[in-house]
């Protein structure tokens, strides 16, 4: 079999998002591990594998209502879901490649930088933090977000999973 070589710029989502599950993984499995197809692993079971194509995930992550977000260590933005135009009045290339802890509240931002890097050390591990993110217009959005990292080889990116809580934090 011909060994296939990597294109040498992939985006951040296939790189952190093209994967291989098999149906036991699917069913609930607790030692799921995630197949970066990329980088050519093979999946050694007698499960069938399901492979989810990158334009197959860029679907359903731009149907989400949820904002879906990658960021490296550092913060940077490398991928928006399109509905962060929706719910903070932005266009989905407009925020990569700024920080998105400058976009958080000055009274937020100590927290939610303790909690990123409490999720970033702990890898596997879901953080969930509530906050205040400045929206297009000047004003802010309450954002509930679930982070991980996913701890995949070659890559120490971490996916955030974001929605809209402002109508229930303004209501109690």
């Amino acid at each position: 079999m011909k060994e296939q070589k990597q294109p040498a710029m992939q985006s951040a989502l296939s790189e952190i998002l093209d994967f291989k599950l098999t149906n036991s993984q699917l069913a609930g499995n607790a030692d799921m591990e995630l197949h970066n197809c990329n980088a050519g692993n093979n999946v050694n079971s007698k499960d069938e594998v399901i492979v989810i194509s990158d334009e197959v995930l860029k679907t359903l992550i731009n149907l989400s209502t949820d904002i879906i977000t990658v960021l490296k260590p550092d913060g940077t933005i490398l991928f928006e879901s399109d509905s962060v135009e929706l719910i903070l009045g932005y266009k989905k290339d407009e925020l990569i490649g700024l920080n998105a802890f400058s976009f958080i509240h000055k009274d937020d931002v100590i927290k939610v930088l303790g909690e990123f890097e409490k999720g970033f050390k702990n890898p596997g591990t879901s953080i969930i933090s509530q906050y205040r993110f400045r929206k297009a217009d000047g004003s802010y959005a309450y954002l509930e977000s679930t982070g991980t990292n996913f701890n995949i080889p070659y890559s120490s990116n971490v996916v955030i999973i974001s929605r809209d809580v402002s109508s229930r934090i303004e209501s109690e």
